[in-house]
């Protein structure tokens, strides 16, 4: 790629690592695409070694299928020319790497669907503006928890025929450990590839909050830090506060040369976030909308007397017998530490948030929780629960991964049901 086409964006990158994975289905078959990364390095990285030799495993029972890995190390300028093609497998820079019988293969052609459209780059976000990227929702689990600070392109291409592949689990846990994602969970990045381009400005972005001492207010304070050679110009900072699931604050503010940024808050903080753009590269960091840590509040508990429960192993008569030992707490002192918000308003409405995604949790996973003085309702749930039994009752333990008949822990149940 000349420096002509190569986007700006792109030109403070000296390295590119590539992880390969292909998909053989017969020996005559071409070579597939199964998955392919393409990771930039900044100029402050050392430059990586290409990996010894393929990784190879058998794909099903019928030892005529196979996936094969291989990382190299290139140039970027050769990388991105790499992924913008993906003709052939990859040819390491040093020509001391170079493998003959591996670099230069003609891969199975395929056409790509750019997402987003090149050469834009998109930082990974959650489902929504005002949440993290992580959990079954990831767009990105490749990409670790660096994520926010990460951007990155996508080439999806043909993702059928790999059918065999993503059934046999043990193949695909050979992709993972090497590719970073789990492709029968993510069947999407089948047949694809991906571009991870760190930021080549910020080495991290400080965020906390200054708690008020009585006579000034409180303060939230960002703290950019450049990588070596690398200066703050151009940088602007956007101010993300949320509130009760109100966005109270949308502000962009442009970052002085030290980087450090302190803002007055008329009222203490509930929930803050940031984004960092800078005019070329565009997004360079995100952090969705996050509560501080303001007090923390923890129970001491001192064991008293130990109760061994017994349960038969299954439903038969002649069922041999499992125990496991529980304790009993004779006594619990709570500690706090730290000073919670000092809004009685805010405090309310977090904890009514809190319990309606415990319900819907509940819901969810068909559960039933109950709240401190809710006692009879709990002893009505648990008697209309037992009523319509006819000839037992199993009580499954989820702290002890028992399995066990209700009359038989009727002792044991009563430690654990305490309303």
């Amino acid at each position: 790629m000349t420096s002509a086409t190569k986007p700006q964006s792109l030109e403070p990158f000296c390295w590119g690592v590539i992880r390969l994975a292909t998909y053989v289905a017969n020996r005559d078959s071409r070579p597939r695409l199964a998955f392919g990364s393409v990771s930039l390095l900044t100029a402050d990285r050392p430059r990586p070694v290409t990996g010894t030799g393929v990784d190879e495993h058998w794909v099903g029972k019928g030892r005529r299928e196979r996936v094969y890995f291989r990382r190299t190390v290139l140039d970027a300028s050769d990388a991105i020319d790499w992924y913008r093609s993906a003709l052939t497998t990859p040819i390491p820079s040093d020509p001391r790497e170079v493998n003959a019988a591996l670099d230069g293969k003609p891969i199975a052609p395929s056409s790509f669907a750019d997402d987003p459209a090149w050469p834009v780059f998109g930082v990974p976000a959650g489902s929504d503006l005002l949440s993290n990227p992580g959990g079954p929702g990831d767009p990105a689990p490749f990409m670790g928890s660096v994520a926010g600070s990460m951007r990155m392109h996508r080439r999806f291409g043909d993702n059928t025929g790999f059918e065999r592949l993503t059934a046999d689990a043990a193949a695909i846990g050979f992709l993972k450990r090497r590719v970073h994602v789990d492709l029968a969970d993510y069947s999407e990045y089948l047949g694809s590839l991906a571009l991870v381009i760190p930021d080549p400005v910020l080495r991290r972005v400080q965020h906390f909050v200054v708690p008020s001492d009585g006579n000034d207010m409180e303060k939230l304070v960002y703290r950019l830090v450049p990588r070596a050679g690398q200066t703050l110009n151009d940088l602007s900072l956007t101010i993300l506060e949320r509130r009760a699931d109100l966005l109270s604050r949308f502000e962009m503010i442009r970052v002085p040369d030290d980087g450090l940024i302190i803002v007055p808050c008329i009222q203490p903080v509930q929930a803050s976030g940031y984004i960092v753009t800078h005019p070329i590269h565009g997004v360079l960091a995100y952090q969705a909308p996050v509560p501080f840590v303001r007090s923390i509040q923890v129970s001491l508990g001192i064991v008293g007397r130990q109760v061994r429960v017994e349960s038969p192993r299954s439903d038969s008569p002649q069922s041999a017998t499992a125990s496991y030992d529980i304790a009993e707490l004779s006594h619990e002192q709570p500690i706090s530490i730290g000073e919670p918000l000092p809004q009685p308003a805010i405090t309310r409405i977090v904890e009514a948030e809190v319990r309606r995604g415990k319900r819907a949790q509940a819901r969810r996973y068909d559960q039933t929780w109950f709240d401190h003085g809710q006692r009879s309702a709990a002893l009505a749930f648990i008697r209309s629960r037992i009523g319509r039994a006819r000839r037992y009752v199993l009580v499954a333990d989820p702290y002890f991964g028992r399995l066990c008949n209700f009359s038989t822990l009727f002792r044991g149940l009563r430690l654990y049901l305490r309303f």
